[in-house]
């Protein structure tokens, strides 16, 4: 039985895989500070955080794990003016304890932040041109675990998702378009649109995701190192607004649009490079998807 271990596998994406993973006869453990809240006998949590290193090699070991995927991020999304040094060190001493013990490392990158501005769909060989620090993080991140790797002679797979939603996710958060917007459709609170409402994103359901990671992730030899991982198209703000008030005939809304500068005007991904080696999967269309995610809030009762 093969063992994969999730680093900060308790949180959105984490807890997707994990269960998709479970699913697929593996022992899964996450290595989060936070209790993921899944229930299986191949499912082992470790309670830990970024820098707990004596903990993280412990957990290593014991658990003799050859396939890491490194969810975990400790810098702010939207935080403005952070100094990162500090924190990617954090990071880099975490990376090279893991490289000690594992067989391969499957990174999860940023498809929306390390590409910068532009008017045509992202391909991975697309000069990187981050304008926040998160960004920045994540490429130099990326950077790092490629040299590693190629020292130790180690396997390496970096993927970079576009803009996830579906269950799991935070509603009352400050990440996730789509699932802050139900949060306040279902808590009754106003809209707020950062920018005119007209910038495009590449959204992608959770379980096309997954479905694109698992492939990736079981492939025994892959061309490349770096992967996108989207849906190919775009939905303005706007849009996403449009299919998810028309949910709820009863919410009257509130739209508020604030002024944000240095907003990416339009981000999509080119998945030809994925695709050149499966089947384009048969994407959740937007409106489907929404639908799906709002419905298992009210069954939840979040």
């Amino acid at each position: 039985m093969k063992t994969v271990m999730l680093f900060g596998g308790a949180g959105f994406i984490g807890k997707n895989i994990a269960k998709t993973l479970l699913n697929l006869n593996f022992k899964v453990v996450i290595f989060d500070r936070s209790d993921p809240e899944l229930e299986h006998e191949r499912l082992v949590y470790v309670n830990g955080s970024l820098g707990d290193l004596d903990t993280l090699r412990d957990a290593l070991k014991e658990h003799s794990v050859l396939e890491f995927v490194y969810l975990v991020n400790n810098i702010p999304v939207n935080a403005g003016g952070v100094n990162i040094d500090d924190l990617l060190e954090i990071n880099k001493k975490s990376i090279e304890i893991i490289y000690q013990y594992v067989n391969r490392l499957v990174f999860f990158s940023s498809g929306g932040r390390v590409y910068g501005q532009g008017s045509l769909a992202h391909s991975e060989e697309d000069a990187l041109i981050p304008i926040c620090a998160y960004g920045t993080s994540k490429v130099i991140l990326e950077e790092f675990i490629l040299d590693l790797s190629a020292k130790n002679n180690k396997k390496t797979l970096i993927l970079r998702p576009s803009n996830p939603y579906g269950p799991y996710q935070n509603i009352y958060g400050n990440q996730g378009l789509i699932s802050i917007i139900l949060g306040n459709i279902i808590s009754g609170k106003k809209i707020e649109i950062w920018g005119s409402g007209d910038e495009v994103r590449d959204y992608i359901y959770i379980d096309d995701l997954c479905l694109m990671f698992l492939n990736l992730f079981l492939a025994e030899e892959l061309p490349h190192h770096i992967y996108n991982i989207g849906s190919g198209r775009g939905c303005s703000t706007n849009q996403i607004v449009d299919i998810c008030v028309a949910l709820n005939d009863s919410f009257k809304p509130n739209i508020v649009h604030k002024e944000a500068t240095n907003l990416v005007r339009k981000n999509i991904l080119n998945i030809g490079r994925y695709t050149s080696i499966f089947s384009e999967p048969e994407f959740i269309p937007i409106d489907r998807g929404i639908k799906e995610y709002y419905h298992f809030l009210l069954r939840m009762k979040i």
